[in-house]
């Protein structure tokens, strides 16, 4: 006798409830942070006047084209304005969609509710996560993955109905962010399964193909990273590289504590103990992730310090239900130890890359304060700090403190400001050492403080 639909419903609910209560947990710290490095020229973008129709027919200027993003982001600034909390926040409800959302994905690849938990709980405290949720930046990785998993999710649905809207929300993604080109190809591989419609592959295919054909003949070419070439390193980045920040999404910036440190070795024992049992059935959760890597490839080559982290976002989709099929399909104790073994180490992780966003927005805070004493600011390097969105992009109009330095610190940020002054007249190589100077002394500056 099956389970009552009153009892099918509670347990869902509460297992949604169990999801976005965890998300919200984990990423509170970052709704105290302010903005770094693109998130300034993004914000004074998004509070600019709207023009719609030049949006959607004109090419971007960083050889970009994503329109149904930008309009998310106006959205957005309509009632965040420039308040940094407010837009962190809207950042992590995005990103609680998609947790839910890929709990109801999990359920109809056929995963137990165990399972589909686990697969959406690893997809919410993944250590790859801080770049595309916490960064303002990464709006559009988070809003592509909305797409993508609502795409997905009406997609298996068996329904006629719900495949037509699967196959607009498929031309949504990619004008999101065309890290979900790649899309169709998922849902032929779903439909060679037959978990999809075949007519549905067909479309999507259909709407891919003339999206990029009009995205060539916005930009007279690819765009992008359009000097890209595939080479032995791709090889390596999709091979090693790939695959080691999914297992482990450690920031090797700062060293893990006693805590990290041990988590991580039974988290490995529980990932050679699962290796050991895999089915053949987690191929195609695989293939997923291989399938939206594609046009990261340029950006892959992901080191110790998790830059560029945020294009793990989608292919992670694939990896947690590779994970969350794979761990549901252990016998009872086993599938326990494993599945608290693999979350507790992914939330510790969370944990510690959060930190030291969390370090490095106190140090923008610090920076911003410590400009505010100069009349003509430089913006000096480091553009990346530990791995973290810096200054990268930021001009001297940004730096525009909402408080006032303690009078301890005044005198030694003024001596920084002057020597951010001289700078200006300064010219090529020069201007750069003393650009570097001024970054060390403001830096010393802002040490004393924290």
């Amino acid at each position: 006798m099956g389970t009552p639909p009153l009892h099918r419903f509670v347990r869902h609910a509460g297992a949604i409830v169990t999801l976005i209560s965890l998300t919200s947990c984990c990423y509170a710290p970052s709704l105290r942070f302010g903005f770094l490095s693109d998130d300034f020229a993004l914000v004074r973008f998004a509070n600019a006047p709207l023009h719609l129709v030049p949006l959607f027919t004109t090419a971007g200027g960083d050889g970009f084209y994503r329109p149904v993003g930008s309009l998310s982001l106006a959205a957005t600034a309509s009632w965040a304005g420039c308040d940094a909390p407010l837009w962190h926040a809207a950042a992590l409800g995005q990103h609680c969609a998609n947790v839910v959302l890929l709990y109801l994905v999990a359920l109809r690849f056929e995963l137990s509710l165990s399972g589909a938990l686990l697969a959406a709980a690893l997809f919410a405290v993944h250590g790859s996560r801080p770049e595309a949720a916490v960064w303002i930046a990464g709006r559009f990785d988070l809003l592509c993955g909305f797409f993508t998993l609502a795409a997905l999710w009406l997609a298996l649905d068996a329904r006629p109905l719900p495949s037509m809207f699967a196959a607009i929300l498929v031309a949504a993604a990619i004008l999101t962010k065309e890290a979900a080109y790649p899309l169709p190809l998922v849902l032929v591989l779903l439909a060679l399964s037959n978990r999809c419609s075949r007519l549905l592959a067909a479309s999507a295919c259909a709407i891919a193909a003339l999206l990029f054909a009009h995205r060539l003949w916005l930009f007279h070419g690819i765009g992008g990273y359009a000097s890209f070439h595939v080479g032995l390193a791709t090889g390596k980045a999709v091979s090693l590289r790939l695959w080691s920040a999914l297992y482990f999404p450690i920031n090797w910036s700062d060293a893990p504590d006693t805590l990290l440190r041990t988590l991580f070795v039974v988290y490995v024992a529980a990932i050679l103990y699962l290796v050991y049992r895999l089915r053949r059935s987690c191929v195609t959760p695989a293939a997923i992730v291989l399938l939206l890597v594609i046009p990261a490839l340029p950006l892959l080559a992901i080191g110790p310090d998790l830059r560029n982290s945020r294009v793990l976002y989608l292919p992670s989709i694939g990896f947690c239900l590779l994970l969350g099929q794979a761990i549901a399909g252990l016998p009872g104790r086993s599938r326990m130890f494993v599945a608290v073994a693999v979350l507790a180490f992914h939330c510790a992780v969370l944990r510690h890359n959060l930190a030291i966003w969390e370090s490095v927005a106190e140090r923008m805070r610090l920076t911003q304060l410590a400009a505010a004493e100069c009349p003509s600011p430089i913006i000096a390097e480091p553009g990346w700090l530990r791995g973290v969105p810096f200054l990268a992009n930021v001009q001297a109009a940004d730096l525009n403190p909402a408080a006032k330095l303690p009078q301890r610190a005044r005198g030694g940020i003024e001596q920084a400001g002057r020597l951010l002054a001289l700078g200006d007249s300064s010219q090529n190589e020069p201007r750069r050492r003393l650009s570097r100077q001024v970054f060390q002394a403001v830096n010393g500056q802002v040490n004393a403080l924290v």
